[in-house]
């Protein structure tokens, strides 16, 4: 495999899984951690990736910069179904759930949609569209937009009726 082929690889499963492993690297393209040390440099180099100690991450213009949830619902897919279906199983019809913003609480909303006497208490606007039409109660919290999360942020204030 040219090195050049391989760099595209390592790009392409940080792509899909978020973030790529020196170690699993140098299994999967059968090589040496040092040539997937140099590999990951490279990409360093060139502003494709950001390069940690034991493997990369996506390259972020902003250190702060909050990842959109179409990035985010991308990565352990199969994990977050797993912990929304454990987390669901933990309720009771009658109680109330918050959930942050997040593509895992958004797994546990959609475990959660045919639940018939549950209030979600949420900040995730995406989570509330998700809940549309289902028969749980929704309540949406009050804060700012954060655009890329679609999620409300910031000093907020919630009356909640005692049932």
């Amino acid at each position: 495999m040219l090195n050049e082929e391989r760099r595209r690889a390592i790009i392409e499963d940080l792509e899909r899984d978020g973030r790529v492993l020196v170690a699993d690297m140098a299994r999967k393209f059968d090589t040496s951690q040092v040539t997937i040390r140099k590999d990951l440099e490279v990409l360093h180099a060139h502003g494709l990736v950001h390069r940690t100690h034991g493997g990369a991450l996506p390259a972020r213009e902003g250190a702060l910069e909050d990842p959109s949830l179409r990035e985010k619902e991308k990565l352990h897919r199969k994990e977050k179904v797993r912990i929304a279906a454990s987390a669901a199983a933990q309720v009771k019809e009658g109680q109330v759930v918050i959930l942050d913003s997040g593509t895992t609480t958004t797994a546990i909303a959609r475990a959660l949609r045919n639940f018939h006497n549950i209030t979600i208490i949420t900040n995730g606007l995406n989570i509330a569209a998700d809940l549309t039409g289902a028969p749980v109660e929704v309540i949406l919290t009050g804060g700012t937009l954060r655009k890329n999360s679609f999620s409300l942020v910031g000093p907020i204030l919630i009356f909640l009726k005692p049932k």
